[in-house]
């Protein structure tokens, strides 16, 4: 609960809270990327993102299709498991894709 504190909320108050997590596939610098999002559809979405230490700006891809935790990739189920095992509470929306849509439950 430091982030409500930090922006100025009683944690006391808070009966619920909603954790996110960033899973996505990045780099700054040349190279391959598969499925990497073109520039405009990461300035369409708000996501552009820009290297700490040149400014370089930071490419991402899309986890695109996966609809169920089956169909996630082994290093974000490895995540999602770890996460729930510490925390003690269940992942229930994944974002797997380029569209808003694409957020669903993840059964």
């Amino acid at each position: 609960m430091a982030l409500a504190d930090d922006v100025g909320l009683n944690w006391q108050h808070s009966g619920e809270a909603v954790l996110v997590v960033k899973a996505l596939p990045s780099r700054v610098g040349a190279g391959p990327l598969p499925l990497q999002l073109e520039t405009a559809e990461e300035d369409a979405r708000g996501i552009a993102q820009y290297g700490v230490n040149n400014g370089d700006r930071r490419r991402k891809t899309a986890g695109a299709g996966a609809r169920t935790k089956a169909d996630l990739t082994p290093l974000v189920r490895q995540l999602i498991d770890q996460l729930e095992d510490r925390r003690q509470i269940p992942i229930t929306l994944c974002d797997c894709g380029k569209n808003l849509e694409d957020l669903k439950p993840l059964g």
